[in-house]
Parts: structure tokens; sequence; C-alpha cells
């Protein structure tokens, strides 16, 4: 999937018609495409089924009025990095006397992310943040990305679309893995972190633990390119839930020049335990009266 914005001028007169949409390769001038959508004509039972369809070889194309409202895509400053996080900041600019609220959509994900969709910017407000998460498996390079944004003006919706802007997706510049770990209730325990640093970074990163049960805590630690070993003191609190709590993570926010790379790494185990009751000590033995302790 790639993105391609069209722009009309805002000399651009009014109308519409269909447009030719073709591609060939780069080099080998003979390979072709072109465009078809098959627009479906009538549905019905069972399960909304299509029946009648229209293979359109042509596109679409109108001018209108100009929206009173357009958006901008901030290029991001950082790159985003396979089992990362980040947020792309988008900027809405409203005409005088617009103050509807607007909905934000990524039109293409690179491969291995996802974001937030819907996003929306209520009245009065002019910024956004469309969150993403890149998987383990997220594909390297620089990746085009575009905003699609709809809001209602004069009883209807209306869409317009931001300028291309390019997202990096890279490695990650550290790795961990979190070992399991066990405690009753009102204890502590530590949960050790192994770390491997393929790629350097300069400063110090923080590292938090992220989907701990409730009525736990555990601090906030620093680490190098030269930590090797993490380990989290972990406070089991007197009510927490006891049982298996699952995929506690480790989330490591790396200094970068840009700003700060998010990391969210390591899957492991929490198990809280009810504590074992203390067997009561048993009284000693006392001489029966007129009974004397044999020596």
């Amino acid at each position: 999937w790639v993105p391609v914005v069209f722009e009309a001028g805002a000399d651009a007169p009014l109308g519409a018609g269909f447009a030719r949409l073709g591609a060939h390769h780069a080099e080998h001038t003979q390979i072709r495409g072109g465009f078809r959508q098959t627009i479906p004509l009538s549905h019905g039972a069972p399960n909304n089924a299509v029946y009648w369809t229209r293979d359109q070889e042509r596109l679409a194309v109108a001018v209108t009025e100009a929206v009173p409202f357009s958006v901008e895509l901030v290029p991001p400053a950082t790159p985003l990095v396979r089992r990362g996080s980040a947020t792309l900041e988008v900027r809405v600019h409203r005409d005088e006397g617009f103050d509807n609220q607007v909905q934000l959509w990524l039109i293409v994900d690179p491969p291995g992310v996802g974001s937030a969709k819907g996003v929306k910017v209520p009245k009065g407000q002019t910024t956004a943040q469309i969150a993403l998460n890149a998987n383990g498996k997220a594909a390297f390079g620089d990746w085009p990305l575009v905003v699609i944004a709809k809001a209602n003006h004069r009883g209807g919706p209306v869409w317009t679309s931001s300028q291309l802007s390019h997202l990096t997706v890279a490695d990650g510049m550290v790795s961990l893995a979190l070992e399991r770990a066990a405690a009753p209730q009102g204890s502590t325990v530590e949960l050790v972190a192994k770390v491997e640093v393929p790629q350097g970074f300069a400063g110090q990163a923080t590292a938090r633990l992220i989907r701990l049960p409730q009525h736990c805590s555990a601090p906030t630690l620093e680490l190098t390119a030269e930590t090797r070993e993490l380990r989290f003191p972990v406070s089991v609190g007197a009510e927490a839930k006891p049982g298996h709590h699952r995929h506690v993570f480790c989330q490591v926010v790396v200094p970068h020049p840009g700003g700060s790379v998010v990391h969210n790494l390591g899957d492991a185990e929490l198990r809280v335990d009810v504590p074992h009751p203390q067997a009561a000590a048993k009284p000693k033995p006392q001489p029966k009266p007129g009974e004397q302790r044999q020596r």
C-alpha cells in the first residue's frame, strides 16, 4: 500500500469527472498497471451478500469548494523501533468561525505498525496525538504517512488530507528479558531483567514496569549502554490479588537527539501468593507440682 496525495490549486475551477490512473515500472516501462474498483450495487440475504457489482476502471475526481480547515502532520523527530511506541503530532488549522470537532486517521499504516483510529480533536483545540505501536516484525525503512481528517460542515461530512510525511522504523536500541517472580502478600520481591544493548546510546535511559497488578509497585530505574542487569524491588501489597499475573513488561525510554525512543520489552509473570499461617508456638512443658527436674 502506498499513499498518494492529489491536490487542487486554490484557483482550480469547480468540476467533476473520471480520471484514468496508471502506473509503470521505474526502469522497465513496459511493465504497467491500471486502476480498477469493484462497486457493489445490490445486497441481500443471506448475510448481506452482494448480488450485483460493476467494475469501474476510471477514478471519480471532483474539485469542490475549500473546506474550512486543514491538517498538518508534523514529521517525527525520532524513529519508531520494533516492540516500541511513539506518537504523531497533528495540527489542525481552522478558518475563522469554524470550531467543529475533527476526526483523524492514518490512511495507511507501515507493515507491522498499528495506529489509533478516529482520534478526535474537540472544539476549541488545534492539536492531537496519534498513538503508534510496532510489533517485533515491523518492516525497517522510511515509510510515507498521510493523515485524513473528517468534520461536519453545512449539515454533512467533509474530508481533507495532510501532505505526505515520513516515519522511520528501526531496530531497537535495547533488548531485555524479564524473569518470573513470586512473593506472598505484604512482602517485597526482586524482579530481574537481563539487558543487552546492541546499539550504543549516550546518556541515561529509564526503565519502569508496566501492568503490575493492583496494590503492587516498583521504582523507576536508570540504565546506561553498559548496564547488563536490572533488579526491580517489587512491593506486593497486603491487598494484592493472589494468582498468576501475566504480561508484565518493561518500558525503556532511551535518549535520542530528537527526543526519546520508547521500547516495550519483556513479558514476565508475577505470582502473588497467600502467606502461610505461622504454626502456633507450642508451650514448653511445665513440671508438675512437687516434681523436681532431673539433671
